[in-house]
């Protein structure tokens, strides 16, 4: 939970850094919710989505729960283009970052779990 929640964080510290704007603060590109007063690159959904499902799928490495996983992660990245708050390219970076995020959360669980054993 602590690997997860640092993991999140980093994706909170890069997105100020970059300070990319939402499409959402352009009046021209009305959101259909509330528009959110932080940045947008990267989509912490998106991000947090493809952690967990890499992390999951890595975990069990069955059939069902990558599917279930990877859908419901790409799912959660694309209604967050759909309601107009990211753009393709703040979802595209966030689900980069949450594979490689969630890659590099199993590859620490599994090593931990791993060593307690042996």
């Amino acid at each position: 939970v602590l690997a997860f929640g640092l993991f999140r964080l980093a994706g909170e510290l890069l997105k100020n850094g970059i300070a990319f704007p939402r499409p959402c603060w352009n009046p021209d590109h009305p959101s259909s919710i509330p528009c959110p007063d932080s940045f947008s690159l990267p989509s912490g959904h998106a991000l947090g989505a493809f952690m967990l499902a890499v992390f999951l799928s890595l975990l069990f490495q069955i059939r069902q729960i990558i599917l279930i996983s990877l859908a419901l992660a790409i799912l959660v990245a694309l209604s967050r283009y759909f309601t107009g708050v990211h753009t393709t390219l703040d979802i595209s970076v966030g689900s980069l970052l949450g594979m490689i995020f969630g890659f590099l959360l199993w590859r620490f669980y599994w090593k931990e779990t791993n060593s307690k054993v042996n």
